[in-house]
């Protein structure tokens, strides 16, 4: 049943750009009271507990990266119901967005389309803001930078402020990253496995053609083989043009890239024989799509696009929807579910 936000105000909402409805929810997402008058912190649930290797944490459902670019709303996500958020992605160094018209909405598909890039206001800034924050609930930083030492500076400076560290080694709007070239990766993940004291991620991209898949799986082989225990498995890899968005085309997030999202778990969760803690992104819309995730592999799961569609109270609803499925499948825990592929049917 649709609550107030789907039902009423939605709707309002929908009907205005989708850049200017952003930062409307950014600007009251500033302030603890306003988390607080949305629901507060979540008691968490035994039975949804995650722990996986050196990470723990109070249950699976997070709060993507992008909707927190600048680490500007821990204030208020934190009391929304997440079991942690995932602030970034933070650039070493300021990267300002010039572009106008980076997000339109796919109504009919409860979908978004963007190309909106990693703009930052750098390590500095995003860092004294998180400070400030005095989080409630588990942090895992996203740091991205154009070069090895970029993101020495961001590790140094965020991993205190962090549960763990996510590396976002190349955005989905670009078509090379800056670290693409083999050496360059080796280097850079042999560098920060040196240097890290938490656990750290490594965000895969997610991938379509065959020759895209055996690329990212060799990177994924290759950073277990040198110690990284994490992965972020976006399932990001569509795109579409749209005369909507300044590029004119954009990558795809939501339901329609679910099953791309589930194959990437599929695949990392086999590479790594079931030992690696998988972060699950992309097409998270129901309860019903956090269960097949966690069968399929994930750790955990984290939205972006099903929080624009379902509102505020979306990662309780997750939850409770989590539970029931749970209830039905007799299954006790989330540990009994990860990577049994034992899936449920998805209503779309």
């Amino acid at each position: 049943m649709p609550n107030f936000y789907e039902s009423v105000l939605r709707p309002t909402l929908f009907r205005f750009d989708p850049e200017l409805t952003h930062a409307a929810a950014s600007k009251a997402l500033r302030l603890r009271s306003v988390g607080r008058a949305l629901g507060g912190v979540t008691r968490s649930d035994p039975r949804l507990k995650v722990s996986v290797g050196s990470l723990e944490l109070p249950g699976p459902i997070g709060l993507a990266p992008g909707f927190d670019k600048y680490g500007d709303l821990i204030n208020g996500t934190s009391r929304l119901g997440f079991d942690y958020l995932v602030p970034g992605t933070i650039m070493a160094r300021p990267q300002p967005s010039h572009r106008r018209r980076e997000l339109a909405r796919l109504v009919d598909e409860r979908a978004l389309i963007n190309c909106q890039g990693l703009p930052s206001n750098g390590t500095e800034y995003s860092a004294r803001r998180i400070e400030q924050s005095r989080s409630p609930v588990p942090l895992i930083i996203s740091i991205g930078a154009h070069d090895k030492d970029g993101f020495v500076q961001g590790l140094s400076r965020m991993e205190p402020l962090a549960t763990a560290v996510e590396l976002n080694v190349q955005c989905h709007n670009e078509e090379k990253g800056p670290l693409s070239e083999a050496g360059a990766m080796a280097d850079l993940l042999t560098t920060v496995i040196g240097l890290a004291h938490k656990p750290i991620f490594l965000k895969i991209n997610g991938y379509q053609s065959e020759a895209d898949r055996k690329q990212r799986l060799g990177l994924v082989e290759y950073a277990y083989s040198i110690g990284i225990r994490g992965f972020s498995a976006t399932g990001t890899a569509m795109t579409r043009r749209d005369r909507r968005l300044a590029a004119g085309h954009g990558t795809v997030t939501g339901p329609p890239i679910r099953e791309y999202t589930l194959r990437a778990i599929r695949d990392i969760w086999d590479i790594t024989e079931g030992k690696a803690m998988i972060r699950a992104r992309g097409g998270i819309s129901t309860g019903a799509d956090v269960y097949n995730a966690i069968a399929a592999g994930a750790a955990s799961v984290e939205v972006f696009t099903s929080f624009v569609y379902r509102g505020w109270s979306v990662a309780r609803a997750l939850r409770t929807e989590l539970l029931e499925t749970m209830r039905l499948e007799s299954v006790a825990s989330l540990e009994d579910l990860r990577g049994s592929r034992r899936l449920v049917p998805v209503l779309t």
